[in-house]
């Protein structure tokens, strides 16, 4: 019988999250893509560039346990183009494949690499999501920080479930619009499973769905500083600002997913004594 020493390495040399795909993690049957911000804005210039149609999803404790309870979910995060690691337990996670990330790629912080990058590029965005006051806040300051950013057109859709002739109206807004980069930002789960379900009747090559990033580049809600952000407490600083909103999101789906993870572990664990 293997040593306990043994049996630990055993499980990380096979790869405890290592998903089917080269450069993929599997989270709870979510696949995860092993990639980082150079890696997703190569990916965004490509589509671009050919006229490609790719959707990018921000994966994090939420979306993934989530996705355990919510069968469409699950299918549109798995369906995506780009799966990347927005939250720290992921790229924590990740240290047991055979690409373990340095850092993740963080929803807000590649939206302004994005918009960045446009002034050279010449991109055209297009805004799907939040308040109208919040997104006059946004083009505002994005305007400022990236005089030549090119806005091509923004939505703020009501947040009650749209009728056929309202969601139509606002996919031809946004085809009509010819802009290169539809940002989506309703919500998860919503968000997640509203891309999935229209990009087909989409002409816009890139599609990304960025949850909070519109509020706080807009200014209207609190962005927690990097040093929180980069060390995985994020969540418990929008918990504290948001207590009513955000209470089931972290105090319930936080621990749901350690218990899924350490269950996990230990058939994993349990495996390989087998052997």
């Amino acid at each position: 019988m293997l040593s306990k020493e043994a049996t630990i390495e055993t499980i990380s040399r096979k790869g405890l999250f290592q998903g089917d795909r080269p450069h993929t993690a599997d989270i709870l049957g979510v696949r995860v893509d092993l990639v980082d911000y150079d890696e997703t804005m190569g990916k965004i210039d490509n589509a671009i560039r050919y006229k490609s149609k790719i959707t990018i999803g921000f994966s994090n404790v939420y979306t993934v346990m989530c996705s355990q309870y919510d069968h469409e979910l699950y299918n549109a995060i798995n369906g995506f183009s780009l799966s990347v690691a927005d939250g720290m337990p992921l790229v924590w996670l990740s240290k047991f494949t055979d690409t373990p990330l340095q850092s993740r790629v963080y929803g807000p912080d590649l939206f302004l690499h994005v918009c960045a990058r446009s002034e050279e590029k010449k991109y055209r965005h297009f805004f799907y999501g939040s308040e109208t006051r919040v997104l006059d806040l946004l083009e505002e300051n994005l305007t400022h920080h990236f005089p030549k950013l090119h806005i091509a057109g923004k939505i703020s859709p009501p947040f009650r479930p749209l009728s056929a002739h309202e969601e139509q109206h606002f996919i031809d807004e946004i085809n009509n619009a010819h802009a290169d980069i539809l940002w989506i930002a309703i919500g998860s789960p919503k968000q997640e499973k509203w891309m999935a379900r229209v990009r087909p009747l989409l002409n816009v090559p890139v599609l990304a769905a960025v949850g909070a990033a519109f509020d706080f580049h807009a200014h209207t809600k609190r962005q927690a500083p990097p040093s929180i952000r980069n060390h995985g407490f994020e969540w418990l600083f929008r918990l504290l600002y948001e207590p009513r909103r955000l209470w089931m999101r972290y105090l319930i789906y936080n621990p749901l997913f350690v218990l899924s993870i350490m269950r996990r572990v230990i058939r994993k664990f349990l495996q390989v004594l087998r052997t």
